[in-house]
């Protein structure tokens, strides 16, 4: 098969993949409700599908979450029932895999290849969760491919924080994302710097997180802007990668104005 014909062949998996996720998403909503076992199965259905295509055109983590996805919608119908809290939980996990596929460009071969599917994510999450926003975004060209797919794996964490939990509905919301490599002997330092206009953490948050680091995170909230919660978790898995190679966080952060990071690591 040469390369047209796949990325053809992508482009008809992306159209039905969106079709399916849309109609899950809008499915689900009567769930909130009442239990619908045919919905249910509709919706898990449509998910498989979408994920066993994810497998195959190597879209890694849009397939891991779906497959979380499954397994919320398994504990739908052994309990017959659906929380509200596991409702918004398979919504966000939706809409995420949803912005992923609108946004991937098969066939990458350049770093300017990644960033436009990094703004095109960005525009994709401000389409579908109604939340207008710009971003800056800078990248240096000595990054290798394995960088490049760690500063990926970060960014699209920052970027669901923002839009999920950070920032508002009819609002000029902005974001800035730079990285700046520094060579050494062995291994190169990288460092990200970030910066959003959105609600910013609580200060007793940001409290705990120097006292305590990190860890204090987990299960934190930001819910005013947000349908949805868990915004300790991606910067968690930030960190986690960070510390695993011998970097931090530094942030800074005020209510209602916004925050700001410095990420750094040594990359080998």
């Amino acid at each position: 098969m040469n390369l047209t014909s796949e990325r053809e062949l992508f482009e008809i998996f992306r159209k039905e993949a969106i079709s399916l996720l849309d109609k899950s998403l809008h499915s689900i909503e009567k769930l909130s409700e009442k239990y619908d076992e045919k919905i249910v199965f509709e919706v898990y259905s449509s998910v498989h599908t979408v994920k066993g295509e994810c497998v195959f055109f190597g879209l890694q983590d849009v397939a891991q979450t779906l497959h979380s996805v499954e397994d919320e919608i398994i504990k739908w119908k052994n309990e017959k029932k659906v929380s509200p809290d596991s409702l918004e939980l398979v919504k966000k996990k939706l809409v995420f895999s949803d912005a992923m596929i609108r946004s991937f460009i098969p066939q990458q071969e350049t770093i300017r290849d990644i960033i436009e599917q990094m703004r095109r994510f960005f525009d994709e999450y401000s389409k579908i969760l109604g939340k207008p926003g710009t971003m800056d975004i800078q990248i240096p060209s000595n990054l290798s491919q394995k960088e490049m797919s760690e500063i990926l794996h970060i960014f699209i964490n920052l970027v669901r924080n923002a839009f999920e939990h950070a920032f508002f509905y009819e609002k000029n919301n902005k974001m800035v994302f730079s990285v700046r490599k520094t060579e050494g002997t062995g291994k190169s330092k990288i460092e990200i710097f970030y910066e959003d206009n959105g609600a910013g953490f609580d200060p007793e948050i940001i409290k705990k997180i120097q006292h305590k680091g990190f860890e204090a995170m987990l299960g934190v909230s930001t819910k005013e802007p947000s349908l949805h919660s868990g915004r300790g978790m991606g910067l968690y898995s930030i960190y986690k990668f960070v510390k695993d190679r011998k970097g931090g966080i530094i942030i800074k952060s005020e209510k209602n104005k916004g925050t700001s990071m410095k990420i750094y690591y040594f990359s080998s």
